[in-house]
């Protein structure tokens, strides 16, 4: 696909310099993929994309326009794969993109980061909202599991 996505590339009249960076960010993010979930897919998720944004800046410690650079190619390569009706929803820059370095992912170090990714993308794969809501809540509020069980529509107050 990246042969393909490269051929996309000149096609609109992009700068050699322009389609290597592309192809070699790409390169990159689907290697550190393959190595975090085990496997090799051009499936890319915004989950993807944003443990990639954590573990560019927490393990390389790039800068924020590094990074920003290279999450540009990885959404461009993701709407190629988009367009070409391999992945199912178009992630948005707007969500992926850093604004300031403020915005930059702090680590919690609670569960591993490879097992608690792995958790997130297997419950999103199967698309199951209530699953996916289970885990948000357990995991970004920190609530006990006889706390989550005893929640009802009531308790809910969006904002």
């Amino acid at each position: 696909m990246i042969e393909l996505f490269r051929y996309e590339l000149m096609r609109e009249g992009r700068s050699l310099h322009t389609v290597q960076a592309y192809c070699r960010d790409v390169q990159q993010f689907k290697e550190w993929l393959k190595n975090t979930i085990g496997y090799d897919t051009d499936v890319i998720t915004e989950t993807d994309i944003r443990e990639y944004r954590q573990y560019l800046n927490l393990q390389q410690k790039l800068k924020v326009t590094s990074i920003n650079r290279k999450l540009r190619s990885i959404l461009r390569f993701q709407r190629f794969l988009y367009e070409q009706g391999i992945c199912k929803e178009l992630v948005h820059g707007k969500r992926i993109i850093l604004k300031h370095a403020n915005d930059l992912d702090c680590e919690v170090k609670v569960v591993e980061k490879q097992d608690l990714y792995r958790l997130k993308r297997t419950i999103e794969a199967t698309g199951n909202k209530r699953d996916i809501l289970i885990y948000y809540l357990l995991f970004a509020t920190g609530i006990r599991c006889s706390e989550l069980i005893s929640i009802e529509l009531d308790d809910i107050h969006l904002t």
